[in-house]
Parts: structure tokens; C-alpha cells; sequence
């Protein structure tokens, strides 16, 4: 189950990225300042106005705690924010790296990428926050003991306690039960287990002493689990038992802000877990959440409803009162919201302007702190002032010129100069700063202005900074304690500006950002990124060498400034030869050139990593740059080390004109390229019912990807075609499904069910049950030295019951349990085969697992 880290275990993306905190100076300011996806500049109306004005004057905090992104309760967390008003965390114990992916080929760290920005887009809608531990989900737990030790747990203990000093919550909620350990997946129940403790060291100044660098101790006030009819095993069991010891909320309830309920706005939230595939549907009337108190403060489930709803914060002072010297604070913000004029909100701006000053004095406070952030934003908003800076260009390196268009407009009537203009880097270098200053903004004149200048060469390079270190299998590594716990990475270049208000010096600051036009999508932002001058890609993860001949391997070379040269080196593993590096000469931005490399494997077989290095102009890059984009997500670029599998292989396939039936999106069809497969990608028009099994004819097998009949609705009605296409002496390969969310029942000519068994130790034992059996001798003779060096897991969703036509031929079992023999099932059907697996192999063949390549070549080649 340990995941295969293919890139940041290996190598180390050195110097990559420092981190710098905007607008405070003291210690505990310095996490005050939100970190938000680059999407759509949000604008609130007159009525979201007013609503932040009420949470300005609360001053209490929820963090949310649960173990992979999706297990967040949505309804709780809008409730929390929305209702109750106050600030509201999720921290994800991991960042999904070891999933599924529903709408893309994004595995490991780069479904980790993927997964961080669908969870920030989920906070955007439900007005959390989010943070993270350095966990790494390596796949598949069945007990928390398992997940801790692969796991580093006293550093993710450590993270969690981190999470708790910095957000200071008055409330720990726990998704999962840590009473419930093997019931249920390791990393839910260790998650439970985890916070628990950390709600107990937070308030240690003997536990993890380093972090008071940067943050005090903090007594939390209550710790409560979110039960739910899920963990009593059915809404029967639920609707039955005693609720004496819960108390309840009502997630339904009716924000009048932003006109939707919570559960609406909840399932706006958990739709963007895309790539889980959970859109969900918003429901409207009473939704009860129950909360079971754990420890802390007693909780009176007797205490007057809020709303409709029991107060989990009952008896926990959150007014500005539990701050010494807050009354002002609060007697100030009371009057502006007084005061509040819907129709002119930049009235509130004095007012708000004086709260923010009485702030000041009290910032030490990270709330306060946090709360005075808030305000500045307020008073933005209520001057309906808009300020961007955008880079000409997505991606810039060290050393280039850069340009950078600015637009400030005050839409308002409230009096305000621009004094200063700066661009910034992450450690607070000045870059850049706008001439002709101070200017009288004139109401809702817009100024834009350029500001032309070189990136220093001394800047560091942009990428997701967990996968800046080496990594083990339970964890990633962040040494900079300051990071731990950020979504993502700050942005690399931010823009400054003060402006006098009534006197006041006001400074605000945004990201400096790129953003196009779409034609279809329209206005589009998306990080600015600050990259190498040349990156390199290999054209496949894993090139595979059949003989000791010498093959050539191919790299496109892609420029990322204009006049760069240079050529490719590397470190040959033993026993492994190349020719001298290609060069490379690229006169323009963006323009690619492929080269070649004579390689020649050893005699024997082996598999081994080659690293590949750009050297430009006495400088070398090891990088290859990946770009995780969906419509839904801002665009990630991603540096990685620029590494390619090899294999040597003793390997042969019969099966050579392969279709495929991509599911969910996996890399299978590029691996079986690389042994001589001509794949062709079937469509749905190519699986219309009528003449279904002649179109197929031609090919010598048919392969379902992972999830095909979770996600093909064409496959539905094109079973009785595939059928006709085995049964006339065609192969018919189905991988991995879910049995939640089937088109269909029918995965071929035999019944069979799926269930959730899993085995998910990568090197369990395999037992081969029937040696004599075609798919383990012909063309390839299967031994144990086959299942060796397998990647995060055996298999998973093995089939439960099924047809006694079927024949099992391996089984397996994780420690301590019985074997599982529903892996891989053959039979033979007229005059073809069928089989069903669900062994891993959509993670082994893109690794170059010989031995997985070698039982896959069998499967596929049943019958020829």
C-alpha cells in the first residue's frame, strides 16, 4: 500500500521556493493572511456586506478535522462560517495523493496538486479555510496502527498541534470516531485519533517547543465528534438509539445573505470534488447534524437553540470582550453596523477605518490580527475598489523582463491617494516601483498603468512546495516550519500599494497573476509561475527494452525565454550506456525541439531511474514541467525532476491491435504502445449497439479502463455486442470498477458482483492457484519473481462472488487475513476469452513493473 513516490523520493528540487507573509511583522501575525485559489476575484453585494460586518465582531474560530479531502462535512463547515460566523478550518490530514481519478490521468502527486485546488474552491464556496499536514495518502489503510507507522506520527501529530496553535479554535470537530479502529478506512480512525491528542498538547508549552518561535499555546475549548447515522451502521440503527449525550444543528438553515441554505450551499462546495466525482444535488428544509462532546469545557445540551440549532459554543465567550481592550474594538464595529447603508455601503468606510486603527494595538493576537485583515478587505470592498496587477505572460524566468499591466479604480465617493505602487517578491524585495506618484484617484476612474522589470536571477523557482524535498512513503518533506500547513504556495510576486484615506496610510496587496480571455470561458486567471529557461520531457514515464539492443529514447526540449541552448546529461546507471547528450538551440519563447538518445540496456533485466539534466549556459536544470489545468481549478504548473523509467525485460505479447475503453482516465494505453501495441481509444460512437461486435472484430483484444462502467453510459447497452465479439474469438480485458454507480450490472458474458475487498500491500504474498493455467505460462511463464517490486498495492475492488465458469488463478491477502481470490478471473467464451481484474495495473505498467507487464501481455493475449 506504500505509495510509489515517482519523483520527490528521489531527488531533490533544490531551491525552489522561500516563503515571505505580507502586511504584519509580529510573530503571530504572520499566518493572518488568507490563502486563496487564483480564481475570479470575488466582489460581495451590498448584503454580503452587511453579513461580514456581523462576523467581524465574532471573534471565535471551528477547525474541522478529517483525513482526505472530500471527508469534510460541507453542511457543518457553511453552517459554522455562515451561521455562527466564525472562522472555520478544515485541516485534511493528507492531500488525496493515493485516489482515484474520476476525470483525468492524474495519479499520485499530481492528483495531490489536483485535489488541493478542488478542496480550496470547495472553501471558496462554504467560506472555510483549509490547511494541511505533511502526510502523505499512501493508499489503502485497513488499521490506524498500520497508518501510523507509515505514517511519521509524531510529525503529523506535531502538524495537527500546529494547526491548532495557529487557527486557535474554540471548537475541535472530528469527522471520524477514534474509538473505531479496523472498522473503517486507517487514515479516518488515525485522523480521530491524532486530534484527540493534539486537543490535549496543544496547551503544553512542553510539547513541540520549536513551534512557540512563531505561536503560542492554545486551550482548546471543547472537542466534539460528528456523528451521523453512517457510523451505527444504518438510519434505522440511528433513528433508534439514544441521542441524550448529542447535541444538534441545523445544517438546513436559511442564510438570507446569499439567499441558499447551507445544504445548498454545501453541495455547491462538495461539487467540486471533481475528480472524486461527487456533484452533488442541494436539498432545502431542516437538516439535523449531530455533535457528540468528547472533552473540554461541559457542554449544557440543555442551552437555549440558536436558530433552530443547539450551540456548540455555548458557554464560550466570542465577542471582542474575551480580548483585553476589545470593547472599543466592538463598540466601534456595533456602531458601523448600525450605521450600515445598503444603498451606499462606502458610508461604513470611516468608521471601519477607525475600527481597523483601534485594531492595531491588539494585533498580537493572531486573531485579532486575522480579524484586521478582514476589516481592510471590508473597507476594499465598500469602496468598491478594484486593484490587479497581470503579468503579460503565465510564465517568467529568473533573469527575463516582465511586464506588468495595473488596474486600480475606486468606485466609490470616499477620497482616497495612491502614495505608492511596489512589486514585491515572496521575501519582501522590492522589484519594482510605479513613478509619478501620489495621484488623486478620481470615483470610478479607472488607472492602468504598466510597470516594465527584470525578475532578479536570485529569485526561486515556482512549484507546489511539499514536493520541493525528498520524501518517504508515509511523508513529505517540509523543513521550513512556516509552510507546514499551507494549501499551496504563496504566489511569487506580490503587488503593494498604500493609499491615504482621510489621513489614514492604508496598504493592501494582491498577487501579481495572468489571466486571457477564453473564448468559450471568458475571463480566466491563473498563477503567475516563475520557471527555469528550458525544461525537458520525456514522451513516455517508462521506456522498455525487450533485448539488449541499443533504442532511442526521445525528449522535447521546450524554451521558456527566448535564445536558449544548451544540451542533456546525465548519470548513467550501472550497467546502462548512452551516447554523447543531444543539444538543443531554441530561438523563441515556447518553441520545442525533440532529440534523441542512443541507449543501450544491460544483458540482464533490471529497472532503474535515469534523472536528465539541461545544462544552460554552465548552469543545469533538472526539470520537466507538468500542467494540471481543468476548467474548474486555476492552472497548476508543476516542476518535477525530469526522470524516465527504464526496464529491461524479457517479454513477449501475441495481443498486437489493442482497443481501449478509457474509464476514468489512466496511462495504460501509452504503456502497452511502449511493448508494440497499436492502441486505438474507442469512443462512444464506436460502441453504438448495432454492428457493435463487427467494428471490434479487427482488434485482437478489447480492454474496459479502470472504471469504464463507473463513467461510460454507452457501455450500458453495448454488452450484448461485446459478448458477440468474445463469443466469435475476440479477448476482453475489464479492469477495476466501483460497485457503486455501475451502468450496468452486466461486465460480461458471467455474472459476477464486486465487492470492496482490497489487497493493499504491495508486496503480499501472491499464491498461484492454478500454474497449468494459459494466462500464467503462454507467452510468458508467470513465476513468483513476477510480483515483485509492485507499486503502493496488489489490487483493489476484487470481485465478491461470481460465475462458476469463471476460473480464479492467483490469490492474495494483506497480513493477518484470509486470501482473496476474486483478483483475477478467466474464462473462456465461445470461441475467445474474458477476463476481469483487479490488480493494480494501472498503477504497475506506467512504472515499468517487468513482472506486471509480463502477466498483463498474458491476460490480453489469451486465445492468440
Amino acid at each position: 500500500m506504500k505509495i510509489h513516490r515517482s519523483f520527490c523520493s528521489r531527488f531533490h528540487l533544490f531551491g525552489i521556493f522561500s516563503v515571505c507573509f505580507l502586511l504584519s511583522t509580529s510573530g503571530s501575525g504572520l499566518f493572518a493572511q488568507p490563502v486563496l485559489p487564483y480564481a475570479y476575484p470575488r466582489q460581495m453585494g451590498a448584503s454580503e456586506l452587511k453579513e461580514s460586518m456581523l462576523r467581524l465582531r465574532v471573534l471565535g474560530s471551528a477547525l474541522f478535522i478529517a483525513a482526505h479531502p472530500d471527508d469534510e462535512n460541507t453542511r457543518l463547515i457553511a453552517w459554522l462560517a455562515g451561521e455562527r460566523k466564525v472562522n472555520t478550518t478544515y485541516l485534511s490530514i493528507t492531500r488525496g495523493d493515493g485516489g482515484q481519478n474520476l476525470i483525468g490521468s492524474e495519479i499520485e502527486e499530481m492528483l495531490g496538486v489536483l485535489r488541493t485546488q478542488e478542496l480550496l474552491m470547495a472553501r471558496g464556496v462554504d467560506r472555510g479555510e483549509q490547511m494541511f499536514t505533511r502526510a502523505n495518502d499512501f493508499g489503502y489503510s485497513k488499521h490506524p496502527d498500520e497508518t501510523m507507522q507509515i505514517w511519521d506520527r509524531q510529525e503529523v501529530l506535531a502538524d495537527v498541534v500546529w494547526a491548532i496553535r495557529r487557527t486557535r479554535p474554540d471548537v475541535v470537530i472530528n469527522r471520524f470516531d477514534h474509538r473505531s479502529p479496523g472498522t473503517t478506512h486507517g487514515h479516518h480512525t488515525a485522523s480521530a485519533m491524532l486530534s484527540l491528542e493534539a486537543y490535549r498538547l496543544a496547551a503544553d508549552p512542553t510539547a513541540f517547543p520549536e513551534q512557540l518561535k512563531f505561536v503560542d499555546t492554545w486551550q482548546v475549548s471543547r472537542i466534539f465528534f460528528n456523528t451521523s447515522w453512517w457510523f451505527y451502521g444504518s438510519r434505522e440503527a440511528f433513528d433508534a438509539a439514544d441521542k441524550s449525550n448529542l447535541i444538534s444543528v441545523d445544517a438546513g438553515a436559511y442564510n438570507t445573505a446569499r439567499g441558499l441554505s447551507y445544504t445548498e450551499i454545501a453541495a455547491r462546495s462538495r461539487s467540486m470534488h471533481r475528480c472524486q466525482g461527487f456533484g452533488s444535488t442541494g436539498s432545502r428544509g431542516s437538516d439535523t447534524e449531530y455533535l457528540e462532546w468528547l472533552d473540554g469545557l461541559p457542554m449544557p445540551l440543555t442551552e437555549t437553540l440558536i436558530s433552530g440549532s443547539q450551540d456548540p459554543f455555548a458557554g464560550i465567550d466570542l465577542s471582542w470582550k474575551r480580548i483585553p481592550g476589545g470593547e472599543k474594538v466592538d463598540a466601534q464595529l456595533a456602531k458601523v453596523e448600525g450605521a450600515f447603508d445598503q444603498s451606499n455601503p462606502s458610508k461604513s468606510v470611516p468608521g471601519l477605518l477607525k475600527a481597523w486603527q483601534l485594531m492595531e494595538s491588539l494585533q498580537s493576537d493572531p486573531r485579532v490580527a486575522k480579524k484586521r485583515l478582514e476589516t481592510a478587505d471590508l473597507i476594499r470592498q465598500c469602496m468598491g475598489f478594484w486593484v490587479e496587477g497581470v503579468a503579460t505572460s503565465a510564465l517568467v524566468t529568473p533573469g527575463d523582463s516582465l511586464r506588468v499591466n495595473l488596474e486600480i479604480i475606486n468606485r466609490s465617493g470616499v477620497e482616497s491617494v495612491l502614495t505608492q505602487v511596489l512589486i514585491v517578491d515572496t521575501d519582501g524585495n522590492q522589484i519594482a516601483e510605479l513613478a509619478d506618484l501620489p495621484v488623486t484617484l478620481v470615483a470610478n476612474e479607472s488607472k492602468k498603468e504598466g510597470m516594465t522589470m527584470l525578475v532578479p536571477t536570485t529569485e526561486r523557482l515556482s512549484t507546489a512546495y511539499w514536493l520541493q524535498q525528498p520524501a518517504t512513503t508515509g511523508m513529505y518533506n517540509v523543513p521550513e516550519q512556516k509552510l507546514r500547513g499551507l494549501p499551496q504556495s504563496p504566489a511569487p510576486l506580490q503587488l503593494q500599494i498604500l493609499l491615504q484615506i482621510g489621513g489614514i496610510s492604508f496598504p493592501l496587496s494582491t498577487p501579481i497573476i495572468f489571466k486571457e480571455n477564453d473564448p468559450v470561458r471568458g475571463e480566466v486567471y491563473q498563477p503567475l509561475e516563475l520557471v527555469p529557461p528550458a525544461v525537458v520531457n520525456v514522451d513516455r514515464p517508462v521506456y522498455l527494452f525487450n533485448s539488449s539492443e541499443p533504442r532511442a529514447m526521445k525528449f522535447t526540449v521546450k524554451a521558456n525565454r527566448d535564445g536558449v541552448r544548451g544540451t542533456l546529461v546525465t548519470h548513467w546507471p550501472e550497467g546502462w550506456q548512452g551516447t554523447a547528450g543531444p543539444s538543443f538551440d531554441l530561438k523563441k519563447k515556447g518553441e520545442e525541439q525533440t532529440v534523441e538518445w542512443l541507449v543501450t540496456p544491460p544483458k540482464d533485466s533490471e529497472t532503474t531511474t535515469l534523472i536528465v539534466e539541461l545544462e544552460v549556459d554552465g548552469r543545469r536544470y533538472p526539470y520537466a514541467m507538468r500542467t494540471v489545468a481543468y476548467d474548474h481549478i486555476p492552472a497548476q504548473t508543476i516542476l518535477t525532476p525530469a526522470s524516465v523509467r527504464l526496464s529491461r525485460l524479457d517479454l513477449t505479447v501475441h495481443s498486437r491491435n489493442i482497443g481501449y475503453i478509457m474509464g476514468a482516465g489512466d496511462d495504460i494505453p501509452a504503456a502497452l504502445n511502449e511493448i508494440g501495441c497499436q492502441v486505438t481509444l474507442l469512443e462512444d460512437a464506436d460502441l453504438r449497439p448495432d454492428g457493435l461486435a463487427e467494428r471490434l472484430a479487427h482488434f485482437d483484444a478489447v480492454i474496459a479502463g479502470i472504471r469504464a462502467y463507473n463513467t461510460r453510459d454507452r457501455l450500458a447497452f453495448a454488452q450484448d455486442g461485446i459478448n458477440q465479439y468474445i463469443e466469435n474469438g475476440g479477448t476482453y480485458l475489464v479492469q477495476y470498477n466501483t460497485n457503486r454507480g455501475l451502468v450496468t450490472e452486466q461486465l460480461g458474458p458471467f455474472p459476477f458482483t464486486l465487492s470492496r475487498d482490497r489487497v493493499t500491500e504491495e508486496n503480499a504474498p501472491v499464491e498461484i492457484l492454478d500454474p497449468a493455467h494459459p494466462v500464467l505460462t503462454s507467452p510468458n511463464p508467470i513465476g513468483q519473481q513476477d510480483f515483485d517490486g509492485w507499486k503502493q498495492e496488489r489490487g483493489l475492488y476484487f470481485a465478491g462472488k461470481w460465475d462458476p465458469a469463471l476460473q480464479t488463478v492467483l490469490a492474495s491477502h494483506d497480513k493477518g487475513e484470509s486470501n482473496l481470490d476474486g483478483g483475477l478471473l478467466v474464462a473462456p467464451y465461445g470461441k475467445g476469452w474474458y477476463a476481469f481484474t483487479g490488480y493494480s495495473f494501472f498503477r504497475e505498467l506506467p512504472n515499468g513493473v517487468p513482472g506486471a507487464f509480463r502477466l498483463f501481455a498474458n491476460i490480453i493475449s489469451l486465445g492468440k
